[in-house]
């Protein structure tokens, strides 16, 4: 079946075209028998040039499949920045590979690569790209290295220490706090005598005199991680990997929560926010479902503890609080049988 393009809809254009490629012959054989359209019948050079379009189109239409996506760092923000590399690269490929008469088409692709480039800017405004992607093991700071300018890279290191630190100014605002709190609080008295000849700490490992660590410059420091294949590459869990390190680099973990949370597009949030969902025999919580002409007074909280619970609930982070729609009915059942059997009880009376 033929596919026609919208204008909000991200890669109608590519799924009209290739659908339009896959019916060549059924759409060749309509355009001679249909007179209206004789001016308009597609020649051999046409559908090359369709065959060259879908190309071109074909990369972004998978990376904002994969932008979409849920659960994956392909869905986070951490895969920006390699996206606008990626789709940037094909352009320029495409660009150097274009005949000199194909000027329509030189024309597209040359205004194709000036929008990618005024968006990809306005990455340079917020340093968690850059941070985002450096958290991924498998990249650090060898992609920038390999991909980028000299000076673009400088840049980018400018931007990673300030943020890292900023961070740890936080933690160590923190730790203040709890020394002064603990001082409050009654300690028992020390023993007159140290059993210092039972603390065997300082035999195993000797006294401590370690200097606070730094720890963005020893993860950097250590090599990227190694695959033996591909696919082991795109199956690693780069959460699983922070969730195993947590204890050895606390700072950079808790950056990698806080920014790697964030989408990569506005594809869920607009489901989130625009669609519901009714499942058979039970009820599912959307925000267009939740927020009815007859509950417009919810507070913003509101909605995001409903949402928080409903995406929580589904992950299997919490137990599941769906009741059936029977079980919601006989509970309401109940308690009209019951104010019914108190209202008759005093009228008797």
């Amino acid at each position: 079946m033929l596919r026609l393009d919208n204008d909000t809809r991200w890669g109608s254009t590519y799924d009209m075209i290739k659908s339009a490629i896959k019916n060549r012959e059924r759409l060749t054989i309509y355009m001679q028998q249909t007179p209206e359209l004789e001016e308009d019948k597609l020649s051999d050079q046409d559908w090359k040039d369709l065959e060259e379009m879908v190309n071109l189109l074909e990369p972004f239409k998978i990376v904002t499949m994969l932008g979409q996506q849920k659960g994956t760092t392909y869905g986070s923000i951490g895969s920006t920045l390699w996206g606008f590399d990626y789709l940037m690269a094909k352009l320029e490929k495409c660009e150097k590979d274009c005949k000199r008469s194909d000027t329509g088409f030189r024309t597209a692709v040359n205004l194709s690569w000036k929008l990618l480039t005024k968006y990809y800017k306005e990455t340079d405004k917020c340093p968690v790209y850059i941070v985002a992607m450096t958290l991924d093991p498998r990249f650090k700071f060898q992609y920038f290295e390999r991909k980028w300018k000299k000076e673009w890279v400088n840049e980018a290191r400018q931007k990673l220490s300030p943020f890292y630190n900023q961070y740890r100014q936080e933690e160590e605002d923190t730790q203040v706090v709890e020394p002064i709190i603990a001082r409050t609080v009654a300690k028992p008295p020390e023993l007159a005598v140290a059993p210092k000849s039972l603390d065997i700490s300082e035999f195993l490992w000797g006294v401590s005199t370690e200097a606070p660590r730094d720890e963005l410059k020893d993860y950097c420091n250590d090599p990227v991680l190694r695959f033996s294949s591909d696919e082991e590459r795109k199956d690693f869990d780069v959460t699983e990997y922070w969730k195993g390190n947590y204890k050895v680099y606390p700072t950079l973990a808790r950056i990698f929560f806080d920014i790697c949370s964030i989408p990569d597009m506005s594809a869920e949030l607009e489901r989130v926010f625009r669609g519901y969902i009714l499942e058979i025999r039970a009820l599912t919580c959307r925000c267009k479902l939740t927020t009815t002409d007859l509950r417009n007074a919810l507070k913003a909280d509101i909605m995001e503890a409903i949402e928080c619970l409903h995406s929580w609930m589904k992950a299997g982070v919490i137990k599941s609080l769906k009741r059936s729609v029977e079980d919601l009915a006989d509970d309401a059942l109940s308690e009209i049988e019951s104010e019914a059997a108190e209202y008759l009880s005093t009228m008797e009376k």
